[in-house]
């Protein structure tokens, strides 16, 4: 991803934390600043295993899901990025793949998302 979408996306994150007086979302946002070799890389299995632990929660992946694994149940993930195999998986798994830009729209709780890092 280009250095300017993530600039972009961490800022909104930034601005979105300061405005709901919430860390979380200004947490996010200094992860995607990382370097992009330390980015995070999230494959599909362990999406899965963690939705088995936290039940019904959106997670928030500061980095790429790939689509290595598989997904049997319907999965709530908003990443900066996705493959597309990961992405027809979710969906096929009537899971919710979105951008981290619609997951500010959707306002969301803090305590209904889980970053993995």
């Amino acid at each position: 991803m280009e250095k300017s979408k993530v600039k972009f996306v961490s800022v909104a994150l930034e601005k979105h934390g300061k405005k709901k007086k919430e860390n979380v979302w200004i947490a996010l946002a200094g992860l995607l600043l990382k370097p992009g070799r330390k980015k995070t890389a999230v494959n599909l299995s362990r999406l899965q295993s963690l939705g088995k632990k936290f039940g019904e929660k959106t997670f928030v992946v500061p980095g790429k899901v790939l689509g290595t694994g598989t997904v049997t149940s319907a999965l709530s993930v908003s990443a900066l990025e996705f493959s597309g195999k990961a992405r027809k998986k979710i969906a096929q798994a009537k899971g919710h793949a979105m951008g981290l830009k619609e997951l500010i729209e959707s306002n969301p709780k803090k305590s209904s998302l889980v970053i993995v890092k």
